[in-house]
């Protein structure tokens, strides 16, 4: 049951870090035109006007929502095995 609520928490992680991954890839593609790499000036034309600085929270707050998930699934993969170590003792004074 909890091994459930694990593999169905880490799916919705999962889902929710590509979304997040997405829509920051599609706004920032919005705001910064691709460019060809090897013209310089292009690029340098494109990227004068802008303010990197701008991003950086976003950055910032998508790098802490992956490590809070990668935690809590830690926590989560931590009760899971506490609980089968339990169950297998349970079988085994059974057994006995």
């Amino acid at each position: 049951m909890e091994l459930n609520r694990l593999q169905n928490f880490e799916i919705d992680i999962s889902n929710g870090n590509r979304r997040t991954y997405f829509e920051m890839y599609n706004s920032y593609l919005k705001e910064y035109i691709p460019a060809n790499r090897s013209n310089k000036t292009v690029i340098n034309e494109i990227w004068d006007n802008k303010n990197a600085t701008e991003h950086a929270p976003l950055y910032i707050n998508t790098i802490q929502i992956q490590k809070h998930a990668i935690n809590r699934y830690v926590e989560l993969t931590k009760i899971v095995l506490a609980q089968t170590e339990e169950l297998l003792e349970l079988l085994e004074e059974r057994k006995k």
